[in-house]
């Protein structure tokens, strides 16, 4: 009997985090990836003609999911485009592929969270030009060639080795699986279960069809045959990348980093705007690949760690309405040091998992308050490989706001209330359920 009751907890979770999460996310990308390719040349425009407002363009262009505006000033800064200032304006509002995740599991959060982040980015990049922060810290000085940047990059021996190991079979089967197979069968599974996704999010349970719970099971069965496929396809393409790169990277940043203003980022790969189109698409289902993985984990974790604790305990934690309320307060400040531990981490991937336990009540809003300012998903990783000594000084001016912001609303949460959670009772009170 424990086992059926878990089997259906697992599987009731996995085709919820598909219908109520995931499409959301693949939808959001595509719309935000389809604007992004037909005006991202008037973006750069705008960018290097307004000096004095930079900084406020940054920290707008840094809100655009999946890192894309963040990545697209860092060559900037390096041609000394962009001031190091407008740099960590975009970094600051920059939440990666967590944007869509925050928004679907509460979108009260998610307001809050970019009018922080807009106005923090804002009043820090502004700082850091007006006192010169960038000359004083002597990082950026010379105007690197992009040779000179990408000097450790072996165009032509890159993975030279590796490629020998695989069958010229195995590497055509997995192009096609990767640019053609599995990018229509996700589109082909998104548009099946949309009208569910929008029942199960705007419809009332006590005002649903009974035909509703067939097509929901119907949803459970798609999203287990997406979990097997994705999720195993996640980790077969991570070995594949390694092996059969053809130096994809080197000519995406070697063309962003172009004087010439009508460079093309993608120059090699496209001769007609349809061929750019797909290779951007193909870019984007890589990106939603991810956020399938990621979320995918995170809610199993979550709910193995909750289907645990009700198991050996009489605690019923299974909708977390009040787990933080239960934390101490030196549990809950310990929380918010992790959080900004996790947010070091170039990747979105543990920012995922941390929105995700947020989402479902088992962080308080302090901690993501604190790890959302000082997060930069997948930019801190470009910005790494470009700049180290940039990159490392702009993370350690950030982490300054995030850990003052942090404290602020850990104060607010502890000194509302007989309880000390009003606060937090208030935002997760718009949480989304999601089992």
């Amino acid at each position: 009997m424990v086992s059926d009751s878990f089997s259906n907890f697992m599987f009731d979770s996995i085709g919820e985090a598909f219908y109520s999460i995931i499409i959301w996310v693949v939808i959001a990308f595509l719309i935000t990836q389809i604007i992004l390719f037909f005006y991202k040349d008037k973006i750069l425009i705008a960018v290097k003609n307004n000096k004095k407002t930079e900084v406020i363009f940054a920290s707008f262009l840094g809100i655009i999911p999946g890192c894309a505006g963040s990545i697209f000033l860092i060559p900037l800064y390096k041609e000394k485009i962009v001031s190091f200032g407008a740099l960590i304006a975009a970094f600051i509002t920059t939440l990666g592929e967590t944007t869509f995740v925050i928004l679907l599991f509460n979108p009260m959060a998610f307001l809050i969270f970019t009018l922080l982040s807009i106005i923090t980015s804002i009043i820090v990049g502004y700082l850091v030009n007006i006192f010169k922060i960038e000359e004083k810290l002597k990082i950026n000085i010379e105007i690197s060639k992009t040779d000179d940047v990408y000097k450790h990059v072996d165009k032509k021996n890159l993975n030279k080795k590796a490629k020998k190991k695989l069958r010229p079979e195995s590497i055509k089967a997995f192009e096609m699986a990767d640019k053609i197979i599995l990018p229509c069968l996700l589109l082909f599974f998104t548009i099946i279960l949309f009208p569910l996704t929008i029942i199960t999010s705007f419809i009332p349970d006590n005002s649903r069809g009974a035909w509703v719970d067939t097509y929901i099971t119907v949803g459970n069965y798609i999203a287990l045959i997406v979990f097997f496929v994705f999720v195993p396809y996640k980790l077969i393409r991570d070995f594949f990348e390694k092996r059969i790169s053809d130096s994809h990277d080197y000519d995406h940043y070697h063309t962003l980093h172009s004087n010439d203003e009508h460079t093309e980022v993608h120059k090699k790969h496209r001769n007609s705007k349809k061929e750019e189109f797909y290779h951007e698409f193909n870019h984007t289902f890589i990106t939603l690949v991810f956020i399938i993985f990621w979320v995918y984990l995170s809610m199993i974790l979550i709910g193995l760690i909750v289907y645990a604790v009700n198991a050996s305990s009489n605690s019923d934690f299974s909708n977390a309405s009040d787990f933080a309320i239960k934390q101490k307060d030196i549990y809950r400040f310990l929380i918010i040091l992790i959080a900004l531990s996790i947010s070091l981490i170039p990747v979105c991937g543990p920012q995922i998992f941390l929105v995700t336990l947020f989402g479902q009540g088992y962080i308080a809003f302090s901690a993501l308050s604190a790890n959302s300012i000082s997060q930069n998903g997948h930019a801190g990783l470009a910005m790494l490989s470009v700049d180290k000594k940039s990159y490392l000084w702009m993370k350690g001016i950030i982490l300054i706001p995030a850990i003052i912001i942090g404290m602020i609303f850990f104060t607010i949460e502890i000194t509302m209330g007989t309880t000390g959670t009003s606060f937090s009772n208030w935002i997760n009170s718009y949480n989304r359920s999601i089992s």
